[in-house]
């Protein structure tokens, strides 16, 4: 099983100096924040910092998954989980069909254009996708 430490050593084994980054980023977004302070028009209220991560698949996910809940999200091929501090958020996300299992739930009849008629009725198939309680644990 993947643990925390295997994980920052898989991700900073090719770096010189992996605490020094991570010293520079989190005083980075220190200096960001004073800056802003004594800089107020310079904060746009429409959005804020995104920080964005990716996770290989569903172990890495959850060792990622750190410091209390996560909210989840599904947008096109991806299955996200996200943190918010205000307007500002990180997020982990997957490739969906890495984490996640699709799975078909029924049929639907639906009319559709057709190069030789107008329209015609096909029944196809209706999927969901299914996400292991092992990832819906990290967001209570």
């Amino acid at each position: 099983m993947l643990t925390l430490e295997d994980l920052m050593l898989e991700k900073t084994q090719f770096l010189d100096n992996p605490e020094k980054l991570e010293n520079d980023f989190i005083q980075g977004l220190r200096d960001m924040a004073d800056f802003l302070e004594n800089n107020p028009h310079l904060i746009q209220y429409y959005g804020g910092v995104a920080i964005h991560n990716f996770a290989e698949d569903v172990n890495e996910l959850k060792v990622m998954a750190t410091g209390g809940k996560w909210d989840k999200e599904s947008s096109g091929g991806y299955f996200t989980l996200r943190k918010d501090f205000g307007p500002h958020h990180i997020s982990i996300n997957a490739i969906r069909d890495e984490v996640c299992e699709r799975v078909e739930v029924g049929v639907e009849t639906v009319e559709v254009y057709d190069p030789d008629a107008p329209k015609i009725t096909v029944t196809r198939p209706v999927y969901e996708w299914n996400c292991p309680e092992s990832i819906l644990g990290v967001t209570e």
